[in-house]
């Protein structure tokens, strides 16, 4: 288990002291992954239209707003239905 206090370091419980673990889904960040991997990519690519790679940014620019546009609907059902999964409960036993 990673250590909260210092990241990056192990957490150590004696076995005796867990009673259960209880896992959530990582899943549901769907809309936030695409809004920072498209806005980053639509970003560079706007940037673009104003150098000699003005091919680039004209062309990838309206491809990856229709991507954005195509995808998000699918994002955000795939959110909705990861907050609907309870979370996984775990007991110990000897």
């Amino acid at each position: 288990m990673e250590n909260p206090i210092s990241p990056g370091q192990l957490l150590r419980i004696a076995r005796q002291k867990i009673t259960g673990i209880q896992v959530e889904a990582v899943g549901g960040r769907n809309l936030a992954r695409l809004a920072k991997g498209s806005g980053s990519a639509l970003h560079r690519l706007i940037g673009s239209i104003f150098t000699p790679n003005a091919l680039t940014g004209l062309v990838g620019t309206p491809m990856v707003a229709a991507y954005f546009v195509a995808v998000t609907p699918f994002c955000a059902a795939g959110d909705l239905f990861a907050r609907l999964k309870p979370p996984l409960d775990i007991e110990i036993v000897d």
